[in-house]
């Protein structure tokens, strides 16, 4: 089984996030979105089951 995932910078997804927001008219802060995402990423990085991690390429 593979799993793929694209990245993109913290900020680019914040502002997709926050425009989201604004279009369900939920009251959020880019401020608090902003650390909402960089506190979500980096637990995902450091869970101790199936962390976040860029894979080798094998060639």
């Amino acid at each position: 089984m593979f799993k793929f995932y694209i990245t993109a910078s913290l900020k680019v997804r914040v502002n997709k996030r926050y425009d989201e927001y604004k279009k369900l008219n939920k009251k959020i802060s880019f401020k608090d979105d902003y650390k909402s995402l960089k506190i979500r990423d980096k637990s995902d990085k450091e869970r101790k089951y199936g962390p976040l991690k860029k894979q080798k390429i094998l060639s």
